[in-house]
């Protein structure tokens, strides 16, 4: 529930009410978790995706909610990455895996290999942070980001062809690859699933090459 200074609408007598507010639910957000893990299975890792504030549902307060039922959190900046370890440091709570989907600069990765934080290569301008990570003798976990169909990042075929990331596999980098990713473009259309069956066989043959 609101607290302190809310948004809202004056009355006639000058009096402010609450217009809209957002009440968040440990057991609806629980039960939505554990409908996940039904359809994932057993073995299968459950994240969150907290980018954007938590889609405007508040960063921290969400995480308070998703920490203890969840493997791993998605965020899009370095900086709420790093946000959740001082959270989990603050509390005496174990660390999470967490991921950074968005871009990040060479002083950036060194400061997420310090907190233990993956990050994810979309192209070659990673290979950046290559020197400063060897300069500080520390590794940072990378997840691959295939392009498979949206078209706004990640590696082609034809990059992956060309080359392009091969920096990845060179003798001594400190940039350790540990999954791969994509990113769907249509799946909101339950009842046409042909471009999104496409795409799951260009990541497979994306990986392969990879």
């Amino acid at each position: 529930m609101p607290s302190g200074d809310v948004p809202g609408t004056s009355t006639a007598s000058g009096r402010s009410t609450i217009a809209s507010w957002l009440e968040l639910s440990a057991q609806a957000y629980l039960a939505n978790v554990q409908a996940f893990r039904g359809v994932a299975g057993p073995g299968v890792r459950v994240g969150a995706v907290l980018k954007g504030n938590a889609y405007g549902h508040g960063l921290l307060e969400t995480l308070s909610l998703a920490h203890g039922l969840v493997d791993v959190f998605y965020v899009i900046r370095p900086s709420e990455a790093l946000r959740i370890r001082v959270w989990e440091a603050e509390r005496g709570l174990a660390a999470r895996a967490v991921l950074v989907i968005g871009a990040a600069s060479p002083e950036e990765c060194v400061a997420l290999a310090q907190a233990g934080v993956s990050a994810v290569v979309a192209d070659a301008s990673m290979a950046a942070a290559g020197p400063l990570l060897r300069a500080a003798n520390l590794t940072l976990g990378v997840h691959v980001h295939l392009d498979t169909g949206l078209g706004r990042e990640g590696f082609t075929k034809a990059q992956l062809l060309a080359g392009e990331a091969d920096f990845l596999g060179a003798p001594g980098s400190p940039l350790l690859v540990r999954g791969v990713l994509s990113h769907f473009a249509n799946t909101e259309d339950v009842t046409e699933q042909e471009y999104a069956h496409a795409q799951l066989a260009a990541f497979d043959e994306g990986l392969r090459l990879l």
